[in-house]
């Protein structure tokens, strides 16, 4: 997990994607030493950690669409929404998604994952 933009840095944690039938996708896991409060999570374009933020792209966005919230009629495929870390800097993952997926032009394997 990269954190702040190093990768040396990062929150352990641990994330699970698994696809649950009809086209919907579960994101689920914990993450460790955040500060509190809300965390965007998304899916960014590559999977390069060699330098950091600046090598994983822009949120993972095939269609070209506007940026948005995990609701929106149009958003971006790595728009995923925000996690809320407590005051003891863990942060419970629970995300249902029908936009990401394991195949087809919004597959996001290969992709990272990324904390703001």
């Amino acid at each position: 997990m990269i954190k702040d933009g190093n990768f040396n840095s990062g929150s352990p944690g641990w994330l699970e994607f698994e696809d649950i039938g009809n086209g919907e996708i579960h994101l689920y896991g914990k993450i460790t030493g955040l500060s509190s409060g809300k965390h965007g999570i998304h899916v960014h374009e590559f999977g390069d950690l060699t330098g950091g933020c600046a090598s994983v792209g822009t949120h993972f966005n095939p269609a070209k669409k506007n940026h948005g919230g995990p609701q929106a009629a149009e958003r971006h495929v790595g728009d995923l929404g925000n996690i809320e870390a407590g005051s003891n800097g863990e942060a419970t993952v629970d995300i249902y998604d029908k936009v990401i997926s394991f195949s087809g032009e919004n597959s996001i394997l290969a992709a990272k994952m990324t904390l703001a």
